[in-house]
């Protein structure tokens, strides 16, 4: 049936329950998730169970804000509500009551190096200020030298907690990140696509040349249970690698 009204009577953005409603609120960094896709219901749910990157779900977030037992006892209960989706984790130390100064999300999936997929666990990353600057690619991969190209993006410690081959690729062969993400990045430094990014995954795409080779290879996605690796890698002569 047709709605009486929409998010935007009262927090702005669109006037339907499918565009990304964040996209109307300016204020603290809600800008910033509204351009990443990053959808009110990851953070403000009812239902923290809710996975709206299940095939099922794909594309509607109804069972987030809708659910059967509600986490708040209202939504107009006069209280800013952070309830963070289980997939992503974390926590926010903000207080709830309108007025009150912003607060700090820690230890969320979104604002990690990405480990977890191969660990199975999130790391207990630094804290991130809501309202705070815009961040870079190194406030969440890391790096030891930035911009790229010269950096090793993500730079943590090979097999600390994941096996890392960044630094052979990025610094010491000056291979650039859209090389091997060309679906998320066409220069490194920004995100082409929001929707390879942060939602857990791996997304590797081959793309452009090295030493005046076309890059080609098939990208076999790390789990819990085993590491990345590639095939038919032109740049290894055709052969296979373990990441």
């Amino acid at each position: 049936g047709s709605q009486s009204f929409a998010c935007n009577v009262c927090h702005d953005g669109p006037a339907d329950h499918f565009s990304n409603p964040a996209s109307g609120i300016i204020s603290g960094s809600h800008t910033a998730h509204a351009d990443g896709l990053i959808r009110c219901v990851t953070c403000h749910t009812n239902d923290p169970a809710f996975d709206p990157t299940d095939p099922v779900n794909s594309g509607f977030d109804c069972n987030g804000c809708h659910a059967a037992t509600e986490v708040n006892e209202s939504h107009t209960n006069f209280s800013i509500d952070v309830n963070i989706l289980d997939i992503y984790e974390g926590s926010y130390s903000g207080s709830p009551a309108p007025g009150d100064a912003y607060g700090e999300c820690s230890g969320t999936y979104c604002h990690s190096t990405g480990v977890s997929l191969r660990t199975g666990s999130i790391p207990p990353d630094g804290v991130t200020a809501w309202g705070g600057s815009p961040l870079a690619c190194n406030s969440c991969h890391g790096n030891s030298v930035y911009p790229p190209p010269n950096d090793g993006m993500p730079d943590y410690t090979a097999g600390v907690p994941k096996e890392n081959s960044h630094s052979i690729h990025v610094i010491t062969n000056s291979i650039g990140c859209e090389i091997c993400h060309s679906g998320t990045t066409s220069d490194g430094l920004s995100i082409a696509n929001a929707l390879n990014h942060v939602n857990r995954h791996y997304d590797v795409a081959p793309s452009g040349l090295f030493l005046g080779i076309p890059v080609a290879f098939t990208y076999n996605e790390a789990t819990p249970a085993s590491p990345g690796s590639c095939t038919a890698i032109s740049c290894h002569s055709n052969g296979d690698a373990l990441w």
